[in-house]
């Protein structure tokens, strides 16, 4: 009860002050207007991942075989889709994405007064922690992951949270200002695998300090692991309980160690076994989504941080939000990932998000170049205000002079979103024909988006002619419609095809509709 009444305290003193006001109110504003273009220009689902993780919140209540651990799966970590869940039980909310853009705006929003509250533990100096706070409130990347379902604005909010919590802690000395820090790892290490790493950095980090200022190690670091240690262990046990392979995330059927070998079948790991390759590929994700000419600044801004005096010793957490670098790079030379940029050797644009997991630590480094310079050439109030402003304008000359051809996360969503019409046609066709019955997915290079407005009890999902047969077989008498892939279109997968029907089922279902190897079928014995 007494941790309780803490967060509670925690947050009303954190947050519900004026002085934060404006800046909540001004990312609000940033966040609601970039909602509106995502949403009247459809590019909520140009992710297939975005309506997937919809989908899978929606399942465990709504689906052939509803529940928690049935539908939880074992790629995907569970705090996105735990989180979801009493935000897609309403149709309109799952349907139209909306459910998934307001928690993304919710935590988009604290996650820009958290920056704002950490720089001004930093700095103490207004002007560099407004400077820090419009960088990430202005940032067209990081603006348009919120307004989907996809995980990456979550993840960002929790661990930059959780580096602030630190701060305080080393700077108050309250135990209960670790132990939340904790707790929001525990959330980033539930939501993303990069989570793991920082965790396992924050504890290096921890020992380090408890060393240094002779604190109690065992006790600290107790306090802040014990929660990341009981989501990572639950994680292990639940893929070996459920999947009978401890490891089955990383090497099992839908894993991105499965599909990258697909990609490199078209040369798109370009970066395994290339530590080159591996290391540019993760900067130059980073200096897309951050702009190169703020990347640059905060650079600089990093080795400029143990001169400056304005900065005290004991926030050398604020290096955590470093520490998804070394996994990037790991897992693109290792071939677990691909990332694909206008300069790869392989044509497209896919991926760079990677990159954007180190725009709360441009932004604070960068704030940190500005103090440097300010402190060096002892700037006033006026010189640094506008040193500030000339410094802002060209982040936003570079970010939307020709938007959004350079903001790799809407140029990214519009190339998917035209790479992937044939699905958002099926999605109109399904609404405007489907009067109910069941729906016999074929294969799984079909997406099937949440504006079909079919449920996920009324789908059926197989992927080999064999269970296609079966499925079809023991349930025809409730299948109304098949989704097929034409199987010269199919390039990874294999699926049930046309000429897996049962004989004896042929007449019974009817050709309708093609759509650049999509072909629906409906069964003749139904009707509207």
């Amino acid at each position: 009860m007494k941790n309780f009444k803490f967060f509670f305290r925690l947050f009303y003193k954190e947050f519900i002050q004026f002085r934060i006001y404006p800046a909540i109110i001004l990312a609000g504003i940033t966040g609601l207007i970039a909602q509106y273009y995502s949403f009247t220009n459809q590019l909520q689902f140009a992710y297939g991942d975005s309506y997937r993780r919809l989908d899978i919140s929606r399942k465990i209540y709504d689906s052939l075989s509803p529940g928690i651990l049935q539908q939880i799966g074992t790629v995907w970590l569970p705090i996105p889709t735990i989180i979801n869940i009493p935000f897609v039980y309403i149709d309109y909310l799952w349907h139209s994405g909306v459910g998934a853009a307001l928690i993304n705006f919710f935590f988009f929003v604290f996650n820009a007064a958290i920056i704002f509250k950490l720089l001004k533990n930093l700095t103490d100096d207004p002007f560099v922690t407004w400077f820090g706070f419009l960088l990430f409130a202005f940032n067209p990347n990081i603006l348009y992951f919120q307004s989907t379902g996809m995980s990456e604005n979550l993840f960002i909010f929790f661990i930059t949270c959780s580096v602030y919590l630190m701060v305080r802690w080393q700077r108050s000395g309250d135990a209960e200002y670790l132990v939340f820090a904790g707790i929001l790892a525990s959330l980033a290490a539930g939501t993303r695998y990069e989570g793991w790493f920082f965790s396992f950095f924050a504890v290096i980090i921890l020992i380090a300090h408890c060393f240094i200022f002779r604190k109690k190690y065992l006790i600290n670091l107790f306090a802040f692991s014990i929660f990341t240690g009981a989501i990572v262990f639950s994680w292990f046990l639940f893929n070996y309980l459920y999947y009978g392979d401890i490891l089955s995330f990383q090497r099992g059927q839908f894993s991105s160690e499965l599909i990258a070998k697909d990609i490199e079948k078209t040369g798109g790991l370009f970066a395994k076994n290339n530590l080159n390759a591996s290391i540019s590929t993760t900067f130059e994700s980073i200096a897309l989504n951050s702009t190169y000419f703020i990347s640059y600044l905060s650079l600089i801004g990093l080795f400029c941080y143990f001169t400056l005096k304005n900065i005290k010793k004991n926030s050398l957490f604020v290096f955590l939000l470093l520490s998804t670098i070394p996994l990037t790079i790991f897992s693109l030379y290792k071939g677990q990932i691909f990332i694909i940029l206008p300069g790869s050797p392989v044509y497209g644009y896919l991926n760079s998000r990677y990159g954007l997991y180190l725009l709360p630590a441009v932004c604070i480094f960068a704030s940190f170049f500005i103090l440097y310079v300010s402190n060096i050439f002892k700037l006033n109030r006026s010189l640094k205000s506008i040193f500030i402003i000339i410094i802002f304008s060209f982040y936003l000359y570079d970010n939307y002079y020709g938007f959004p051809m350079n903001s790799p996360g809407y140029y990214e969503a519009y190339s998917l979103k035209y790479a992937e019409q044939r699905y958002i046609r099926l999605a109109d066709y399904m609404d405007k024909n489907y009067k109910g019955g069941k729906v016999l997915i074929a294969n799984n290079e079909i997406n099937l988006m949440p504006n079909a407005r079919i449920d996920m009890t009324d789908r059926y999902y197989v992927f080999d002619p064999e269970g296609f047969r079966d499925t079809l077989w023991n349930n025809y008498k409730e299948i109304e419609w098949i989704l097929f892939m034409d199987e010269s279109k199919i390039k990874y997968t294999t699926g049930g095809s046309v000429k897996d029907i049962p004989p004896q089922l042929a007449d019974k279902y009817k050709f309708l509709y093609y759509d650049q190897g999509i072909m629906v079928y409906r069964s003749t014995e139904f009707k509207n």
